[in-house]
């Protein structure tokens, strides 16, 4: 299983001696500290001289610092891509999703046209199976 978002950011703060708090990040190449953090005055060498527009100052993309905790944040892209709340429109296309149901921590989607479902984390399911998992749970939850 992969790891939580948090346990990666609590590792490369251990590793590079911030506070996890202090930490913000947009994705595996846009992160940085809080304005008015220890982190910041720490790192601030490595970092944007100004702040983007909600307080964040950015590592510099120049900076061997960047590289490494950069690489290490993929891991945290990966775990968006699959959460991500957009989700839905990225893998089945704009308006091609017709239904959707949980079944325990299962996410069942019907798709308008198949051909637009294009994603590694979709696997292809038969109606009649679909209503065997249904069944199984309605009667589970029923005992």
């Amino acid at each position: 299983m992969q790891k939580d978002i948090n346990e990666i950011i609590d590792e490369i703060a251990s590793e590079y001696g911030f506070n996890p708090i202090d930490f913000a990040y947009y994705s595996s190449i846009s992160f940085g500290f809080s304005s008015g953090t220890d982190s910041r005055e720490q790192f601030k060498n490595h970092l944007t001289k100004r702040s983007d527009e909600n307080g964040i100052y950015k590592f510099k993309k120049n900076q061997k610092l960047y590289k490494e905790i950069s690489e290490k944040m993929k891991d945290i892209d990966e775990i968006n891509d699959i959460v991500s709340p957009w989700w839905m429109m990225d893998v089945f296309g704009l308006n091609n999703a017709k239904a959707s149901q949980w079944i325990g921590d299962r996410h069942f989607i019907e798709a308008r046209d198949e051909s637009k479902v294009s994603s590694k984390h979709v696997d292809k399911i038969q109606y009649t199976d679909y209503l065997e998992i249904l069944n199984s749970h309605l009667k589970n939850k029923n005992s």
